[in-house]
């Protein structure tokens, strides 16, 4: 048997080259760690600066809240300013678990009254149980004077 030998030139293939690949890869190397200087050098936000910025940007501050649509504090407060005024608060325990029972019928209470034009005020707080009233602290304010009186009443039989 004899062998064919086909007289084919061989062709060599180019060789690639290594001048360009290498510059390609230190483009990139140079690129990749002018990025990470830029982002661990950048200066950061303190973490609660961030908190609050996102709040902020969250909460418009154009957006009326619900308790100022129901009992208009605004208004109340601009009224407050320029004409006389009388706050009473009352809060009476009137019930409660076994634990609470020896204080069922106590309360705490307080009168405000203010006179923007006279800018005088005075107020009243006191502490209270089954009807009586047990102590109270008045006082009076204007622009010279301040005035305080502390009443204690005398111990009586409590039911």
């Amino acid at each position: 048997m004899e062998e064919m030998t086909t007289n084919q030139p061989v062709t060599e293939e180019p060789k690639k080259s290594g001048k360009k690949a290498g510059i390609i890869v230190a483009v990139i190397a140079v690129i990749a760690i002018i990025a990470a200087a830029a982002y661990f050098m950048a200066p950061k936000k303190d973490a609660k600066t961030v908190v609050v910025d996102a709040i902020a940007s969250a909460v418009d501050t154009e957006e009326t809240s619900p308790l100022e649509e129901i009992f208009g504090w605004e208004e109340f407060y601009e009224a407050m300013k320029t004409s006389p005024y009388q706050v009473d608060l009352e809060v009476q325990l009137d019930g409660g678990s076994e634990d609470l029972a020896d204080l069922t019928s106590g309360k705490l209470f307080m009168t405000s009254k203010a006179d923007p034009e006279s800018r005088s005020s005075s107020a009243v707080f006191g502490i209270g149980y089954a009807g009586m009233d047990l102590a109270k602290l008045q006082a009076y304010m204007d622009d010279t004077n301040l005035i305080m009186r502390f009443r204690s009443f005398p111990a009586r039989r409590l039911p």
